[in-house]
């Protein structure tokens, strides 16, 4: 009888043990639960933003380049607070280009994007080209005619930053592609085309609505027979959409 007490009190300590741990390990496994309940919260959600981009091509002087300023080109004439805040149009930004060389508008894009996604805008064209000939047994020249695309692709990527006046953080890269006046001589009358290429990544800090002005040029372009070089200056407007 004595004997059987001391299995029974046994047995009694045991599963008093149990159940403290198990609720131990319940009351670990609820906290560890509640401190996960924050990170849904943060959690990125889409950032849906107008994206409007503009590039200009400006085929002017390194000396000419060299007064190119960013700054009083993407303003608004000389107003003020909001009329100036949203920059110059496209028309005077051309004409204040064109003082400088040549000057047009090369593409625009118009585009609703989730701006932490990214996208990755394209314009161009298919253009055939001769990449390569071959001679016949009987002397007859055959041709083999590829496409290629040039034009030009824009992508951007970035993030609103949250308890900030509206200020995002934008990667934003350009590329152009275009047919060299210039082609590769294989003799006998064979011409093969090459392509003017060149691209450029930059880093910029946008307010909503406002205009950012970026400029890139490519030293594998060569100059022109007026000693021109081909700059592309982007104009980057990112507008917030607050849900």
């Amino acid at each position: 009888m004595q004997t059987r007490r001391v299995v029974v009190l046994i047995c009694g300590v045991v599963i008093t043990a149990v159940a403290v741990g198990l609720y131990g390990q319940n009351r670990v496994a609820g906290a560890v639960g509640a401190s996960a309940a924050p990170a849904q919260a943060g959690a990125d959600f889409p950032q849906l933003t107008r994206l409007q981009v503009d590039v200009f091509e400006l085929k002017c002087t390194n000396d000419a380049l060299a007064g190119l300023d960013l700054y009083a080109l993407g303003r608004g004439g000389d107003q003020a607070g909001p009329a100036a805040s949203r920059g110059a149009p496209v028309s005077e930004v051309l004409a204040r280009l064109g003082q400088m060389g040549s000057a047009r508008l090369a593409v625009r894009f118009d585009n609703f994007v989730d701006l932490l996604a990214g996208c990755r805008l394209v314009s161009g064209r298919s253009i055939p080209t001769v990449s390569n000939v071959t001679i016949s047994a009987g002397g007859v020249i055959v041709p083999s005619v590829t496409y290629e695309n040039v034009g030009f692709i824009a992508e951007v990527e970035g993030r609103w930053r949250e308890g900030l006046d509206n200020v995002a953080e934008i990667s934003f890269s350009v590329e152009s592609s275009e047919l060299s006046k210039k082609a590769l001589d294989l003799g006998a009358g064979i011409n093969l085309p090459t392509f003017d290429q060149f691209q450029s990544k930059q880093r910029c800090v946008a307010r909503t609505g406002q205009p950012v002005m970026l400029a890139c040029n490519s030293t594998s372009v060569p100059p022109d027979d007026k000693g021109r070089i081909t700059v592309l200056v982007v104009r980057l407007v990112a507008t917030r959409f607050n849900e």
